[in-house]
């Protein structure tokens, strides 16, 4: 006689939540004590699990707990089920009562800074009852606080052909930043009819800081022509601010993917980069793709789908931008 298994579906969504909140967390401990738990019964559901699938979900070294390729198979597949569990409450909550709604959204400042400005002025005419809580970063940065469940929507750039996460991560394209070189008036490197790499390493780089896709790209472009060694990074900085006011100190040039916004008539630059002259480097660099990053399969809440509603419909608006200066 076959044999039966009886499924208990209260215990299995636990099972789910525990190794979910455990990519999260790090740690036991720290799960236990955000599903009010003990540590010992945190280890039972997982091992539980671990059983039933016959595989190796976690990896326990000294105090750190990794998950194994099994376990982050199971929780790209599971944090959905797990959080769109918990929006189900979202349906049936009174419309009419005094909830207060908070928006978690990871981005770079700069975007903020310009391309986001009238969208999100837009957002809370309409919404006006919501907490925005934006926490600025890399877009590196970005998307693991994404991933990791910290905000709820990330606005983050990436290198076309780059991974962009697991495929629990849902991504729709808003535009493009050129990657441009930004330099005093009359620098040499506005000279030549047309920029070449060997050119660009003679002279003090100023570069984004590490873990800006920005960074990345330049230096693997650089390490791909073997040119990489030959350059010298003179300063790092963390925004288009400080750059730009380390170049016009003289301290370097920077090349970085830019907003179009700040990109005046060529070959001059404007708003930030007042002052400064640009070459259009995409011809070498590329661009960087800018887009609007979800949790895929996730439960939306009204306000954040008004949010990514008012996000992308304002960009599918506008024409894609790109440099308008002539290639180099």
């Amino acid at each position: 006689m076959p044999r039966v298994h009886r499924y208990f579906k209260e215990l299995r969504l636990r099972q789910l939540r525990a190794i979910v909140e455990l990519a999260r967390r790090g740690s036991f401990a720290a799960v236990a004590r955000a599903l009010d738990l003990s540590v010992a019964s945190v280890w039972q559901q997982i091992r539980g699990m671990e059983k039933e699938f016959g595989v190796s979900l976690v990896q326990v070294i000294g105090r750190q707990v990794k998950l194994t390729d099994e376990g982050r198979l199971l929780v790209d597949r599971a944090a959905p089920v797990v959080e769109g569990f918990d929006g189900l409450r979202e349906l049936f909550r009174d419309p009419a009562a005094d909830v207060p709604r908070r928006l978690g959204l990871a981005m770079p400042a700069s975007l903020l800074l310009h391309e986001l400005r009238q969208p999100l002025a837009a957002y809370r005419r309409a919404w006006p009852a919501v907490e925005i809580d934006v926490h600025e970063g890399t877009s590196a940065e970005s998307l693991e606080r994404l991933q990791a469940g910290a905000a709820d929507v990330a606005i983050a750039g990436h290198i076309q052909g780059s991974p962009r996460g697991s495929a629990s991560i849902h991504s729709v394209p808003l535009l493009e930043y050129p990657f441009v070189v930004l330099t005093p008036p009359g620098h040499p490197i506005l000279a030549p009819a047309r920029l070449k790499l060997a050119d660009l390493v003679k002279h003090p780089l100023v570069l984004t800081r590490e873990g800006s896709f920005s960074r990345e790209r330049v230096v693997n472009v650089l390490e791909e022509a073997g040119l990489w060694e030959q350059a010298t990074a003179s300063l790092t900085a963390g925004g288009v601010d400080l750059f730009a006011e380390y170049v016009r100190l003289g301290l370097g040039v920077t090349i970085a993917s830019v907003s179009p916004q700040l990109l005046g008539r060529p070959p001059r630059g404007r708003g930030a980069l007042e002052g400064l002259y640009y070459r259009d480097a995409s011809r070498l660099f590329g661009f960087e793709q800018i887009g609007f990053f979800s949790r895929a399969a996730h439960f939306e809440r009204p306000h954040i789908r008004g949010f990514r509603e008012a996000i992308v419909g304002a960009f599918a608006a506008q024409p894609r931008r790109r440099s308008r200066v002539p290639r180099s």
